[in-house]
């Protein structure tokens, strides 16, 4: 029997997203499921922060068991995003696998009314050591990184005119929060996500990358049209991958397993 490939993530990983409607781009789970030889059962949905992205893999497993599970992937999203849910009675298809279904409707806010980004950024970092302590427990085993910028983007678009001190300012919250050191390296791929570590966001190094905020972290400026790469984003005005993008996230992905 097939082993399944569970994946959470935002748009980046799910099929339904609008910039992939009409065009014959599959994302990188499809793509990653079938190099593996895997059944997808895919949680992903559009615009989910951090919140979301683990409460569907922790309700799928629950709902659904460990025993045929090869491998829980979670893609993680931004930090600033607040998620949260209304119940329904119904259970309705949730995604490429007939097995799979939610009793909840997620909504998604692009930034959270309340807080700041350093308080967002612990919470996302106590879902990543969940999602390791709830895939460690039951002996699965898991990938997690970072697909999109977990606060980058949030600095350069609230904070442009400091947005090295404060990228160096969340720099340090996340490295004082009390999950760091307890994240396993070996299954957090690119941890600490940051590039002063040594550590990266994947979108940045595949299809984000060279989009939009490399030039800042040298000049603290964009710089319009220059040296922007559309080799694997949709367009200037739609950073998703295309297909080329979405097959070397895949590719990426694949030897980092």
């Amino acid at each position: 029997m097939r082993k399944t490939l569970l994946v959470g993530g935002d748009s980046w990983a799910d099929q339904r997203c609008g910039s992939y409607r009409k065009t014959d781009i599959l994302t990188w789970p499809i793509l990653l499921a079938e190099r593996l030889g895997m059944n997808l059962v895919c949680v992903a949905r559009s615009g989910a922060g951090n919140e979301q992205i683990y409460a569907s893999i922790f309700d799928w497993i629950c709902e659904n068991g460990t025993d045929n599970i090869g491998m829980v992937i979670a893609a993680w999203s931004k930090a600033e995003r607040l998620d949260y849910e209304i119940p329904t009675k119904e259970r309705s298809k949730f995604s490429f696998s007939p097995h799979s279904y939610v009793t909840s409707s997620w909504y998604n806010t692009r930034i959270a009314p309340r807080g700041d980004i350093h308080g967002w950024l612990k919470k996302s970092v106590r879902n990543f050591y969940n999602l390791q302590l709830l895939c460690e427990f039951h002996n699965i085993p898991y990938k997690q990184f970072q697909m999109i910028s977990l606060f980058t983007d949030y600095v350069s678009e609230y904070y442009h005119e400091t947005f090295k001190e404060t990228r160096i300012d969340c720099i340090n919250t996340l490295n004082n929060t009390a999950q760091f050191d307890l994240i396993n390296k070996d299954n957090f791929i690119g941890w600490p996500i940051y590039n002063e570590s040594g550590g990266f966001v994947i979108g940045d190094e595949t299809a984000y990358k060279s989009w939009k905020h490399h030039d800042k972290l040298k000049n603290n400026h964009y710089r319009k049209g220059k040296d922007i790469s559309m080799e694997y984003v949709i367009s200037k005005l739609d950073a998703h991958p295309n297909k080329a993008g979405h097959e070397l996230i895949m590719k990426f992905i694949h030897e980092n397993l």
